[in-house]
């Protein structure tokens, strides 16, 4: 009964993440263009076009892009020929990116921890069962992920983290670990936490010397103008990425064109893209990123 419960659970946390995608973006698995249905079926889709876009957007992202810009500034490149260009190599991008020291350190760690499980199962003669086929399992997913998605900023490092976390779990749970392989691993894990939390001390003395207001943070005052181009009174932003604090319906002004029309259905608004318009705006938006990032900043 206790199995089936935490099956329904999962299936049910696995089908609001599929219906928040759906209800957002008309897609089942939003970037994800297989997924995405035809505006003639549901008629506030985003379609393909624009989800891939924003998919090569967020591999191109993922995979060094902004490290290559910031280092070669011979060329303004695009997300699309910035994958073709670097389809196999661009790892050599990523290890310029600082935040790939945070996911080495977790692969390190996964590393040990595995290599001190494989020498005591060894000296014990003990079998492989599922638990441990799961460790090898998350360990090889671990891998494609670090190798896809090497950037923490995206998911990977959490990912990363939570795996660490769960060989932890069943290892204690099921009393595998004798007293000195607990030992070694209460050391990792007590180094582990020292790190990151020396880290974090330093991040907010950081923002303490460099923030007269901190920790209180003001959210910003952004100009805005009331247009009526819709059913809808619609506040458009100044700002070309951000409304801060005005109040909704507001659309930045980099998004005012890919928006189609606003509708209310049932008591529910239902916003229409204009799927050429927004091809424009992400690649717009990945050009500011690499080459106007003063565009982002709402002082």
């Amino acid at each position: 009964m206790l199995k089936f419960k935490k099956v329904l659970l999962i299936l049910f946390i696995i089908i609001i993440s599929f219906a928040k995608n759906f209800i957002q973006s008309g897609c089942i698995l939003y970037p994800y263009s297989q997924t995405c249905f035809k505006k003639e079926i549901i008629s506030w889709s985003i379609e393909d076009e624009v989800a891939k876009k924003r998919l090569d957007q967020l591999k191109s992202l993922t995979r060094g892009i902004a490290a290559y810009s910031k280092f070669d500034k011979s060329e303004t490149i695009t997300a699309d020929e910035y994958l073709k260009k670097f389809k196999f190599n661009y790892l050599k991008n990523v290890i310029k990116d600082p935040d790939i020291n945070k996911l080495l350190i977790c692969l390190v760690l996964i590393l040990i921890i595995r290599f001190i499980f494989i020498f005591k199962e060894k000296k014990e003669k003990k079998l492989i069962d599922d638990k441990i086929f799961f460790i090898y399992l998350g360990s090889f997913l671990s891998f494609v992920a670090f190798l896809f998605m090497p950037n923490s900023r995206f998911g990977g490092y959490n990912f990363l983290s939570f795996f660490l976390f769960i060989i932890f779990f069943i290892k204690f749970k099921n009393n595998r670990l004798k007293n000195d392989t607990r030992y070694i691993l209460n050391i990792f894990l007590i180094i582990g936490l020292i790190y990151f939390t020396s880290k974090n001390i330093y991040r907010i003395k950081y923002e303490i010397k460099n923030s007269l207001n901190f920790p209180n943070i003001k959210i910003a005052n952004i100009d805005y103008n009331e247009i009526q181009k819709f059913s809808f009174s619609v506040n458009l932003s100044n700002h070309e990425y951000f409304c801060g604090n005005i109040k909704f319906i507001c659309v930045p002004k980099n998004n005012l064109e890919g928006l189609k029309d606003i509708k209310k259905i049932s008591g529910y608004l239902f916003f229409y893209s204009n799927s050429e318009e927004i091809i424009k705006k992400i690649n717009n938006e990945t050009k500011d990123i690499l080459y106007e990032r003063r565009k982002f900043s709402i002082k």
